[in-house]
């Protein structure tokens, strides 16, 4: 008896969601391959989620606009570059309709890939850097 490991689709529909999830992503993060963002907090799924709901207003405010700044979509501590700071509008809608389709289960399962791929960008600032000297061992 066969497991149906994907809940409502099958694995092509899976793939083909997983990369629209990925490309939507890389749209939002980078810009001309390069990142528009580094994050000097952590995520994880709680204020995945929120962020979530702060995005869905968002693009309730910013519905008539081609893009979003950075500024205005991560609230945490950041490092940006000014010359990619306007995320395209699309992207984010996209990735918002995507996740308010999902079940509840699978919601889950997009808010752990988002916040391991925001994690990604996570550098701690130097002032959060204990220098070597300083570690007790």
């Amino acid at each position: 008896m066969a497991t149906y490991l994907a809940s409502e689709f099958d694995i092509s529909d899976l793939e083909e969601m997983q990369k629209k999830i990925g490309d939507t992503l890389t749209v939002i993060l980078y810009e001309w391959q390069k990142p528009r963002v580094k994050f000097h907090t952590r995520f994880d799924n709680e204020q995945v989620a929120a962020w979530f709901d702060k995005v869905s207003a968002l693009i309730e405010d910013y519905k008539w606009s081609k893009t979003i700044p950075v500024t205005e979509i991560w609230k945490q501590r950041l490092t940006y570059w000014e010359d990619r700071v306007e995320v395209p509008y699309k992207a984010l809608f996209d990735l918002c309709r995507i996740y308010n389709s999902l079940s509840e289960e699978d919601r889950s399962s997009l808010l752990n890939t988002v916040s391991l791929r925001f994690n990604e960008f996570f550098e701690a600032k130097r002032d959060d850097v204990v220098p070597d000297e300083e570690i007790p061992f």
